[in-house]
């Protein structure tokens, strides 16, 4: 795998840099020496490894609550240079956050449709303490006696943007959204833009909580001995990513 990926990156930066040997590797990127053509001289790159992963969000939310200051073009570019490299990539969401809404979440959701992802991990925000996400929700009043040991079943906060149906239904419609946002980016101007108007109004219609509480009394009542799903996980099996969903190892 790892020549495959050094024949890809000669390939992408030819005409800019010549690509001589691998130098160093740890367990998140690999350093190649390599000559900047344009200015003679010899530098070192370095390149994520096989799988990009990288945490998508509004850039307000990603640096005032992740301490991550890394902007949507930056990942953009970071996506784009991979699949003209040839490296699969993952991207990393998290939803539910403080302050967090349905808007928000959409927002997460179209970046996701730019990027194209091969696979897309989606958990739920948790606040651990001692983090400054923590003391942020702390501060704010929106901590509960709520607990759950996973990232994907539920939100423990209680807050005035989004209630924990609503994070749950955002979850759940969070892979259908992105392809639906994907094909509306395939559509000739302007009808790209209404189509994705209408997804917008459909989601928000979906979600409202008036909705969500009347279709939960509507359905049946889960069985004592039902076991609630971790939500959709992704692993890598044979060189592949397969889906991992509803407790069930992939096929």
């Amino acid at each position: 795998m790892a020549d495959t990926i050094n024949e890809n990156l000669r390939d992408a930066l030819a005409d800019r840099y010549e690509i001589e040997r691998r130098i160093a590797q740890g367990g998140m990127a690999t350093v190649y020496l390599a000559r900047d053509l344009q200015h003679n001289r010899l530098v070192a790159i370095k390149v994520l490894n096989t799988e990009l992963s990288v945490t998508l969000g509004p850039e307000r939310f990603r640096r005032e609550i992740l301490d991550r200051s890394v902007t949507d073009q930056r990942m953009m570019d970071a996506f784009r240079f991979c699949d003209e490299a040839q490296i699969p990539t993952l991207s990393y969401n998290m939803i539910g956050l403080p302050h967090e809404t349905r808007a928000y979440i959409l927002d997460t959701i179209k970046l996701n449709a730019k990027v194209k992802p091969r696979a897309m991990h989606v958990s739920i925000f948790y606040p651990y303490p001692g983090t400054r996400a923590y003391e942020m929700c702390r501060k704010d009043g929106l901590l509960t006696d709520k607990y759950t040991d996973s990232f994907y079943e539920d939100s423990v906060l209680a807050q005035s943007s989004i209630t924990p149906e609503q994070v749950r239904a955002m979850q759940e419609r969070f892979e259908p959204l992105v392809r639906a946002y994907s094909r509306c980016r395939n559509v000739p101007v302007p009808f790209d833009k209404l189509g994705e108007k209408l997804i917008d109004l459909g989601v928000m219609a979906t979600t409202d909580q008036r909705v969500l509480q009347m279709k939960n009394k509507l359905s049946r009542k889960k069985a004592p001995g039902d076991r609630v799903s971790g939500g959709t996980c992704y692993a890598v099996q044979d060189g592949e990513v397969k889906v991992w969903e509803n407790n069930k190892m992939p096929s």
